[in-house]
């Protein structure tokens, strides 16, 4: 068993992670970041994002902090923490400015951002990195980070968070190569572990985001908000199926010249969004695009037609320059032919309980990223997820270090590590046993997981196959408890089955919140309940209390922007 101590342990490798442990350092603390992947250029979605950030310089169009929060409030459908939006709008300018001096790429013109329109966004505040992909910007990133001290550890699984006397006193996990047990001590943590695309069938997210944080801060009696509220991006490729699930970005559809078309030939959207038309927020563009398919106006290859012929080449580079590669590589032409794009699962909305300084209700632990709840709401909209990461990732790592410097020194024995492991992965013979090669038994119950999913926390929710829902993950639950009861622990073929384990358990969780919100909003549409309640602006919470899930309704401040108000 290896141990490692740490003043703040970053887990996850994305950029929330990575600019909590580069924040966290530069205030001249021990540092060690975590991560699944096997480098930081691979780790988390941030590697496979478009590299669009959402800020409001203010050069024209009298654009502000104060317009994007409200746009943003606006997309959320009055879901989300107005005080972590206003934090969000007002410190992205900044933010950008120090990637700047870091030596991060971005499309400029002249001395100032080059800034184009979003889906959403009421002013044109899109920020791209040059080449439009984030692999510079990962790269510079982790030049810091090792130019700053921080210790990283690739290829860790983290299972707990393990704490003492009510504050956090490290994590518990295994060694990716090895199945070797391994403890951190630490006196802060910073999850930013993302979302759980991966519990989905087509997600535009990286193989490995199995919403490990979300069911950790479950395990851990901490409260996850707004689950119910997962989004659809109506731009991930079904065809060819090398690149099916890769995002062409969400910047493409908002310039003059991109048509949506279904098999007939027909620009659908003017029958959703005539105003928006592709241009509409993406709940409302990810299910137009269902209904065609639905209908049987879909592709070959269960899609539509995505027609970006009409926008100039120069556009095309600049904002997708590496799809563009990718796909031309493929064979396929952007500037002549059209693609077929269908709805992905892109980003969860809901996540960690966090105040605006990123705190949880565990004294610290600290979360930022796609993992916590409260700056989307209901509905995110392009460009904030990366604005998020940075914004927040930030505060998250300055808070831990700023907590590790006041907190009192409670010092964690190793027996408390030692202690766990011999409790929690306890081997017995009354599991279940199968003839069955184990990555057979994994692959099947990992497809009945997405099946389930799908089925209940898809593009459209209705009552009956959300309570089929939560029968049908009882029963995976069950199955999956019996087989890990049986299997000799440590092994590498386990690590798989306890990141089923933490889908399977946020999964019922985001079911049990979509099958009690009896409304439609954002994108949780339930066509047995098709309209927006005003008795429903409220954020609902699942806590874990003696193994049951236990929810709870909490009205929604408005602090900034209320609802039904004139936007300015």
């Amino acid at each position: 068993m290896e141990s490692i101590k740490a003043g703040v342990l970053v887990i996850g490798g994305g950029l929330a992670g990575i600019m909590a442990a580069l924040t966290a350092s530069r205030a001249g603390v021990q540092v060690v970041l975590v991560t699944k992947s096997s480098s930081l250029g691979t780790s988390g979605n941030t590697s496979m994002a478009g590299g669009g950030f959402a800020a409001s310089f203010g050069y024209e169009n009298d654009d502000s902090p104060k317009r994007h929060c409200e746009d943003t409030i606006k997309s959320g459908a009055f879901m989300n923490n107005q005080e972590m939006v206003r934090v969000l709008a007002e410190k992205a300018p900044s933010i950008l400015e120090f990637l700047v001096e870091l030596g991060i790429p971005f499309i400029r013109d002249g001395n100032r951002f080059k800034q184009f329109f979003l889906p959403g966004h009421s002013r044109p505040r899109a920020v791209r990195l040059l080449g439009g992909g984030t692999r510079e910007l990962m790269a510079v990133l982790g030049r810091e980070l090792v130019r700053n001290g921080v210790k990283i550890q690739p290829r860790v699984f983290i299972k707990d968070l393990v704490q003492e006397r009510g504050c956090i006193a490290g994590a518990v996990g295994f060694l990716k190569d090895s199945a070797v047990p391994v403890i951190f001590q630490a006196k802060a943590i910073v999850l930013a572990t993302g979302g759980g695309g991966d519990i989905f069938p087509l997600t535009t997210n990286k193989r490995g985001t199995t919403a490990d944080g979300l069911a950790m801060a479950l395990r851990a009696g901490l409260s996850l908000k707004d689950l119910e509220f997962i989004q659809f991006t109506p731009t991930a490729m079904v065809f060819p199926p090398r690149l099916a699930g890769q995002s062409i970005g969400g910047i493409l559809l908002g310039q003059p010249g991109a048509r949506l078309l279904n098999n007939q030939g027909e620009r659908f959207m003017v029958n959703y969004d005539p105003d928006r038309m592709e241009a509409a927020t993406r709940d409302v563009v990810a299910r137009a695009i269902y209904r065609e398919i639905l209908a049987g106006r879909g592709t070959n290859h269960g899609g539509v037609f995505l027609d970006v012929t009409g926008v100039p080449l120069e556009i095309l580079e600049s904002t997708t320059g590496n799809i563009l590669r990718a796909l031309q590589k493929q064979g396929i032409d952007l500037t002549s032919e059209r693609i077929e794009i269908a709805p992905a699962v892109h980003f969860f909305m809901g996540g960690i309980e966090v105040d605006p300084s990123c705190r949880t209700g565990i004294k610290g632990l600290f979360a930022a990223g796609e993992v916590t709840a409260g700056v989307h709401g209901a509905n995110r909209l392009s460009g904030n997820g990366l604005t998020e990461a940075v914004v927040f990732g930030a505060i998250a790592g300055t808070a831990a270090a700023r907590y590790i410097q006041d907190a009192p020194d409670i010092a964690a024995s190793k027996k408390i590590f030692t202690d766990y492991f011999e409790t929690t992965f306890k081997t017995t013979n009354s599991g279940k046993h199968s003839n069955l090669p184990i990555q057979v038994i994994i692959k099947g119950l990992n497809q009945r997981l997405q099946q389930v999913a799908l089925k209940a926390l898809g593009l459209e929710r209705k009552k009956s196959l959300l309570q089929e829902g939560v029968e049908e993950i009882d029963t995976l639950e069950k199955e999956l408890a019996s087989i890990l009861a049986g299997q000799i622990k440590f092994k590498h073929r386990c690590l798989r089955l306890y990141e089923l384990e933490n889908m399977i358990l946020v999964i019922k969780a985001a079911i049990t919140a979509a099958l009690m919100r009896t409304e439609s909003r954002g994108a949780h549409y339930r066509p047995d309940y098709p309209e927006q309640e005003s008795g429903w602006l409220k954020n609902i919470s699942v806590r874990l209390v003696n193994g049951e899930l236990v929810t709870r309704l909490t009205p929604i401040d408005f602090p900034y922007v209320k609802p039904g108000c004139r936007l300015s």
